[in-house]
């Protein structure tokens, strides 16, 4: 597993690379290993890639990554590593080949706030109570 920085900083190129995170640093970087030989997947949780931006201006995007033989599987979920990527997709579960997987600094800030947020739900549906077992919502 590798960063963005790790990426690009790798003395070989991989035959085979998964990208965690259909964002437009890890689209741009498996553009150029695809451009370069490498076969190259993406695996995006949300419906489509590049979430964060209009719909019909990521259209020509996929578009290209099809040109371009790069596989786009979306609605789908990284769920470990053994010989590649364990996913969970559209169709169920997965193993993706993959001699170097890289994830998008997008899909970590993504599952941070995620992560925030079930954080938050859990926090505030607990109530504090005194002594006489009186409660309020903290």
């Amino acid at each position: 597993v590798v960063s963005s920085t790790e990426a690009l900083a790798a003395g070989s190129l991989p035959d085979r690379l998964a990208v965690v995170g259909g964002g437009y640093i890890g689209l741009e970087l498996g553009t150029a290993f695809a451009k370069l030989g490498a076969r190259v997947t993406v695996v995006e949780a949300g419906p489509r890639i590049l979430p964060r931006w209009d719909a019909a201006l990521t259209r020509p995007v996929a578009d290209r990554l099809k040109t371009l033989g790069i596989r786009v599987i979306v609605g789908a979920k990284a769920t470990g590593m053994d010989d590649g990527l364990r996913i969970d997709g559209p169709d169920g579960p997965e193993t993706i080949e993959a001699d170097r997987i890289l994830v998008d600094p997008a899909y970590k800030l993504e599952r941070l706030q995620e992560a925030h947020e079930k954080l938050y739900a859990m926090h505030s549906a607990f109530r504090e109570v005194d002594r006489q077992m009186a409660s309020q919502r903290i």
